[in-house]
Formats: structure tokens, sequence, C-alpha cells
């Protein structure tokens, strides 16, 4: 597995950061610094075309907040193996009983907006 971080023009110490961690370990770890500050949309773009040129089995995209758990990866993982047929898997965070996701009211009006419904979790639409 192989992890590709994508700056997206920080002006903190994230570079350092990002920068030392493919020093510990250049054989997994690889980091893209775009110049100035894009957006998120931009940085996520430039991070999944660089992981596409590498033509991997699968490329996937994780919020560096960490707001889903890295041990969802896992979910994904066995999804992808169970269905094959899939091009893309997309995840969530919804209101689940046992689930405390915090949001401002204005973010989860418009995700709901925005939101397909989904009738159970686990939902695979296509």
């Amino acid at each position: 597995m192989r992890l590709l971080f994508v700056d997206d023009g920080s002006t903190d110490r994230t570079p350092a950061i990002v920068d030392g961690m493919k020093s510990s370990v250049p054989d997994s770890v690889d980091v893209i610094h775009l110049q100035a500050n894009q957006g998120k949309a931009e940085a996520v773009r430039e991070g999944i075309l660089a992981g596409l040129r590498l033509r991997p089995d699968l490329v996937g995209f994780w919020d560096a907040d960490l707001s889903t758990p890295l041990s969802a990866v896992d979910d994904f993982l066995v999804l992808a193996a169970k269905r094959p047929d899939f091009d893309i898997i997309l995840g969530s965070r919804v209101m689940l009983m046992g689930r405390d996701v915090r949001r401002e009211a204005w973010r989860q009006y418009l995700g709901r907006v925005f939101a397909p419904a989904c009738p159970e979790p686990g939902y695979a639409g296509v």
C-alpha cells in the first residue's frame, strides 16, 4: 500500500510533517505540494490523477482530519473484493444509531439536500 499526501499550499507545519513521513518510509509515501491553496476539490483532483497514473488496482481518498476513521478502509476493501463490477465506492458520515457525528447546522441541512436517500447502512447503489 502506498500513501499519497497532497499539501494544498499549507502555511503551517504540514509540509514538513508530510516530507518527514516520506523521508521515513520513501517506498510507501509520496507527497505533492501545490504552490498555493487551490481548495479541497483541486487537491483531491490532483491526488486522484497522480494516483491513477501509477495504475494501481485501487485508488482511494481520505480526509486528513480522519473524520472517518482509518479502520473504515477495511469495509471499503471488503466491498471492493465482493463487487469488482463497481467502478466507484463512496462513503458518507451519516447519523446512525450509536454514532456521534457533529456538524454545523447549515452543513447538516445542505448535506441532506444534496445526498441521495440511503435506505440502509452499507447500501451500494449503482
